[in-house]
């Protein structure tokens, strides 16, 4: 989780409040990321600067450049704020947003800054995932966004075309408002945000409005007159179904066993007589009935032992199939068809179990053929229960499931 904000101003007088909005929001932001903070801006006489620390907004305003920049936001085209929460790469000043490209005479004329996590990136070529999506967009424009596979809003500037952009896919918060009378596009992350920062900095909205952005649309903000924005739509991601699995004859037979079971153990949920040994979630070989079992793919007998006690920090990585759906407490069942973590294996004779919100959720899951499934934490009695899905996580065919706080399925 990170947090943008951007003062986007084509006025030619000042307006008063919109270096102190900016440098309020380097503070209050800090909430959604404090790994480190950066910010670019475009200032009158069209010259990129950027500056940026592996330090939270309430230091980084101190730092005599940074609130140099700041103060200037009411007399340039565009001041635009990140703060960091980092979730790929290193925290260090290289890795803070903005990223930065040069034109071919050596000069800065392009910056980005991204909230969220981009999949399906060079790790060899690039430090983290938005180096590599600045590198995408600075060759592609806007079209590298077109099929683009994780969760993302962004916000970017290109000085050949003087416009300013923004863009999510609906899976991190991005809103915006105009500036009642002016030329002045304030945005931020949150609305709420957004809101308390422009009352206290006495900055009226127009009709009082905050805007969602639309998700799978780039908005285009020339810097010399924001109202005269454009929107282009997206090539949205076609989610991710993987090839159809060839089961083997074992797998073949013992799926409507499963199947059974699960409808079993609805049964004695719904009387009230379900226990422990009705579940299909427990874990091999980490639950009760294997700990006899101490050799684990030649690992010491301490690293066995930390694995038998494991709660938190590790990981079962497995693909599955979604096999059945209750039509009560819209639960979906899956059929663990394949395992990818040597450290904690999951049993072929196991299902994960997903709790989902809502009818159209669970039948949304289970449509694909195959899913991947990566489960943290675990419950101390070896059950794993995972949360409801995001949509993004639907769209792109990867689950990342943790414990929802109980160990039974119902």
């Amino acid at each position: 989780m990170c947090g943008l904000t951007a003062v986007l101003n084509s006025e030619s007088n000042i307006v008063s409040g919109l270096d102190k909005f900016i440098t309020d929001a380097t503070i209050v932001t800090q909430l959604r990321g404090a790994d480190s903070t950066g910010m670019y801006q475009i200032n009158g006489n069209l010259e990129l600067q950027s500056y940026k620390k592996a330090v939270d907004g309430s230091t980084f305003i101190s730092m005599p450049k940074a609130a140099e920049l700041l103060a200037d936001a009411d007399v340039s085209y565009v001041t635009v704020v990140h703060n960091r929460k980092a979730t790929t790469g290193k925290i260090n000043n290289a890795n803070a947003h903005p990223f930065i490209h040069e034109n071919s005479n050596g000069e800065d004329d392009f910056a980005l800054v991204h909230n969220g996590t981009i999949e399906d990136w060079d790790k060899k070529k690039f430090s983290t995932d938005t180096e590599a999506l600045a590198a995408r967009i600075n060759d592609n424009g806007a079209q590298g966004l077109d099929d683009l596979y994780g969760a993302w809003s962004i916000i970017w500037t290109d000085m050949e075309s003087q416009i300013t952009h923004m863009a999510t896919n609906g899976e991190r918060p991005l809103h915006y408002a105009f500036v009642k009378d002016k030329s002045v596009v304030l945005i931020c992350s949150e609305a709420g945000m957004l809101s308390w920062l422009a009352e206290r900095n006495k900055l009226e909205l127009e009709d009082d409005a905050i805007y969602e952005a639309e998700t799978h649309q780039t908005y285009a903000f020339p810097l010399h007159d924001v109202r005269q924005f454009t929107k282009t739509p997206i090539k949205k991601v076609i989610p991710r179904q993987t090839k159809t699995y060839s089961y083997s004859n074992v797998t073949d037979n013992r799926r409507p066993r499963i199947i059974s079971e699960v409808k079993e153990i609805e049964r004695q949920a719904r009387a009230n007589t379900l226990t422990d040994f009705s579940s299909l979630t427990t874990v091999t070989p980490l639950t009760t009935t294997t700990r006899c079992s101490r050799s684990i793919n030649g690992l010491s007998q301490e690293e066995t032992d930390a694995l038998f006690n494991w709660t938190g920090e590790h990981e079962v990585t497995a693909r599955a199939v979604p096999i059945y759906k209750d039509t009560d407490n819209f639960n979906v069942y899956l059929d663990v068809i394949s395992n990818a973590n040597p450290y904690a294996p999951v049993g072929n004779n196991d299902a994960i179990v997903v709790r989902c919100t809502s009818a159209t959720q669970a039948a949304n899951l289970m449509r694909y053929n195959e899913i991947e499934i990566t489960v943290k934490g675990m419950q101390e009695d070896g059950y794993f229960i995972g949360l409801p899905p995001t949509a993004g996580q639907l769209s792109n065919g990867i689950l990342t499931l943790a414990p929802a706080g109980y160990s039974l399925p119902y």
